[in-house]
């Protein structure tokens, strides 16, 4: 009986540390995202942010890239705002009022960049290519992430990427192939124009 007892005392407080430590886990994770809130709500490190941003890309893309705020909401969210980018010919590819995206951090320990949601809202996007045969004017962006490097052999799994849901709010989609005619009043898929565009 004693033995019973004594065994029982142990299971209790084991699971009191066990919940102890997870409970400091828990409130590190909810102070951390309450501290980058708060750090991200004044302007001046809105603006740093903002600039180590571009100076990381620009060397990237080679083209004119601009970020007005960068903030990081509760809880894993990071939003940008005015963002805008020029195609090689300096004319607008994209300008977005927010960009907005939320992380599930869980799933990086798993090897697996998970993004719950990808929000673009008050946007303007202007595509277009010179022929039906020739790039589309972001294809410039494609081949700047892209590697020449040859992947080296490894038995580890490369990270997984997901997205699970994209909102395109209040936007502006245009697109033109240059070499083909235009046809007033009639559906011409080589060039139109969407206004209030929205994907939920």
């Amino acid at each position: 009986m004693q033995f019973i007892l004594f065994t029982f005392i142990q299971y209790t407080a084991l699971v009191r540390k066990i919940t102890k430590v997870f409970v400091i886990i828990i409130g590190c994770i909810i102070a951390l995202n309450i501290l980058l809130f708060l750090v991200f709500s004044i302007p001046a490190v809105q603006k740093a942010a903002a600039d180590f941003a571009l100076k990381k890309l620009k060397p990237i893309v080679k083209t004119e890239i601009s970020i007005e705020t960068v903030r990081i909401r509760l809880f894993n969210t990071i939003e940008l705002g005015g963002l805008y980018v020029e195609d090689q010919r300096q004319d607008t590819l994209l300008y977005a009022g927010k960009l907005s995206g939320r992380i599930n951090i869980w799933n990086l320990l798993d090897n697996h960049l998970s993004i719950e949601k990808v929000g673009l809202k008050d946007f303007r996007a202007n595509v277009y290519r010179d022929t039906k045969e020739a790039p589309f004017n972001f294809q410039f962006l494609i081949d700047a992430f892209a590697s020449d490097k040859p992947k080296p052999e490894t038995t580890k799994e490369p990270m997984k990427i997901s997205i699970n849901n994209i909102r395109l709010t209040n936007g502006t989609l245009s697109y033109n192939i240059l070499s083909e005619p235009q046809t007033p009043g009639r559906f011409n898929p080589d060039h139109f124009f969407v206004r209030d565009f929205k994907l939920i």
